[in-house]
């Protein structure tokens, strides 16, 4: 059973980590919520580590409906960082609130170990995109702007090279309220 060792700001592992995700070549990623999955994918030679809300709600038996908190996440990404070395992105949906909030918790999971952290233009209280016939609604890009930005700065006070991840995959279903262009347009301009 390997044991990677903890990868907290400052540490040079979490440069190696992040470079190896980050070198252009194509990777392979597990979908992990507790230290056993996390066993089995670095015995399976994947290239990083998923920590998401859909695994880690349906672990506890819940939907993905933005029940898991944060401190829930924070407990597995740390469990899963003491359990295998290979680099952990995680699901941050919304990123949990507001820029504050935002900032606080990219802070926290820096600290538990990220690699690179996914925020999403999901509201605070969302559901699952994989549930049929739901209406998926988005937050403003002015809000997605405002929580990356908040992201960004957080990694930047770290001195981590964690990176932020903005997928916005509703976005371009909704080119009629300001997705698409304008929201690419938007996180160009805050670094995202």
């Amino acid at each position: 059973m390997s044991k990677s060792k903890s990868v907290g700001r400052g540490d040079v592992h979490g440069v190696q980590y992040a470079e190896n995700l980050f070198d252009g070549q194509p990777k392979t990623g597990a979908g992990v919520h507790d230290g056993l999955s996390a066993l089995v994918a670095a015995k399976w030679q994947f290239d990083f580590l998923w920590v998401s809300s859909f695994c880690s709600s349906a672990a506890a038996g819940l939907p993905d409906t933005g029940i898991i908190g944060v401190e829930e996440m924070l407990a597995t990404v740390r469990t899963v960082r003491r359990s295998a070395a290979l680099p952990i992105v995680v699901d941050l949906d919304s990123g949990h609130g507001d820029p504050v909030k935002v900032r606080y918790v990219v802070d926290a999971m820096i600290c538990a170990g990220a690699t690179a952290l996914c925020i999403e233009d999901n509201p605070l209280s969302k559901r699952c995109s994989l549930y049929a016939g739901y209406e998926r609604n988005l937050v403003s890009i002015e809000e997605h702007v405002a929580r990356v930005r908040a992201a960004l700065e957080a990694v930047r006070a770290s001195g981590s090279s964690a990176k932020v991840i903005c997928p916005h995959r509703g976005a371009g279903r909704r080119h009629g309220r300001g997705g698409g262009p304008a929201a690419r347009h938007g996180l160009r301009r805050c670094g995202g």
